[in-house]
């Protein structure tokens, strides 16, 4: 997961999945909730119209972009003037620092001595003897230094504490430690299998409901929330690896949360089946497909591309990958509303 191309790939289903879910939520739920169906000429353009709504939000979406590269590169122009000045300015600090150093290692080693030093004099009459003798010096205060902080962390080793034998080698106290410790699970992953769950059993009812309509709807549907459901659990195993979780316990809760799926879909089934409620199950579908697309996702595209780890893959790359994840996404939807009647299922 700390690989490039997991980063890449991720990038781009996110992209792909704010096109199909937006595309889906356009040009596929809204016209079913308002069931506006008609000729294929009015069906074509409001098609249409929706691509206009949809080429608002991505030429927002573009200056948006568009304006943070130029700012970020703006700025790092101006961090790197400034640092080159903070260098000259360190460069001088040094040169103080180690005159200051000289003269304290001096006071110190006459101090050791515990004879007046006339410094001066000493350097005049015999400049080899004077260095040496400072450098020997301070190579005795750093082996003053280094035994007195042995001596400090073998007090703290062989201090009793909470009852435990610390009387072992290092790597066998490190892994006593870590025998005793038991592995909790942080209740962000709960949480995040109870969103999970509750968010799957709307797709499944709305995948539902889209079937009992006609059958491209119900692909469509399909479509959107697959390209939105790859980047999520993805993101998701993630977190509940990261969050305590074992690798068998992440894929055990993530299936158990993708179940709910199938129990939404066989009540939206019945729901549209039984009355007129599909309807309002687009409406309600329409709406959070919108919502997830457009407020949950845009700022989690922006965030990856503004994240320091990600900067190394580069500003135009993300945002090319981007680009190419949105169009795609909604490219799909758009082709198979266009050619819904062209395509046929059976004999």
């Amino acid at each position: 997961m700390n690989t490039r191309i997991y980063k890449k790939v991720l990038l781009f289903l996110v992209a792909l999945a704010v096109g199909s879910l937006a595309g889906s939520g356009l040009l596929v739920l809204i016209p079913e909730a308002f069931e506006i169906v008609g000729t294929r000429e009015d069906r074509h353009a409001y098609l249409w119209m929706g691509t206009t709504i949809m080429s608002g939000v991505y030429l927002f979406f573009l200056i948006e972009r568009f304006l943070k590269i130029v700012f970020e590169w703006k700025m790092k122009r101006k961090s790197a003037s400034e640092a080159d000045y903070d260098i000259i300015m360190d460069k001088n600090e040094n040169r103080q620092i180690e005159c200051a150093t000289d003269e304290l290692s001096d006071i110190v080693c006459s101090v050791k001595s515990k004879t007046p030093v006339d410094l001066d004099t000493a350097k005049m009459k015999d400049p080899a003897n004077y260095h040496a003798s400072a450098s020997q010096c301070t190579s005795h205060l750093s082996r003053t230094e280094s035994v007195d902080s042995v001596q400090v962390k073998l007090q703290k080793k062989s201090t009793p504490d909470d009852g435990l034998n610390l009387d072992v080698p290092n790597g066998c106290l490190h892994t006593r430690l870590e025998g005793k410790k038991k592995k909790t699970i942080r209740t962000v992953a709960w949480m995040i299998i109870f969103g999970d769950g509750l968010h799957n059993f709307i797709d499944g009812l709305s995948i539902g409901a889209a079937f009992t309509a006609n059958i491209m709807t119900g692909v469509s549907v399909s479509v959107a929330v697959i390209c939105e459901e790859l980047p999520h659990e993805l993101g998701d195993f993630a977190i509940l690896l990261n969050a305590g979780m074992s690798m068998k316990q992440a894929l055990c809760f993530n299936f158990l949360s993708a179940c709910m799926c199938y129990i939404g879909l066989i009540f939206g089934i019945l729901l549209a089946e039984a009355t007129a409620a599909h309807t309002w199950i687009f409406g309600v579908a329409g709406g959070m497909f919108l919502y997830i697309s457009l407020v949950d996702m845009v700022p989690e595209m922006n965030q990856v591309v503004e994240a320091k780890e990600n900067k190394e893959l580069g500003i135009i790359q993300l945002f090319i990958l981007q680009n190419i994840g949105m169009i795609v996404g909604f490219g799909i939807i758009l082709i198979i509303s266009l050619y819904a009647e062209n395509i046929k299922f059976g004999s």
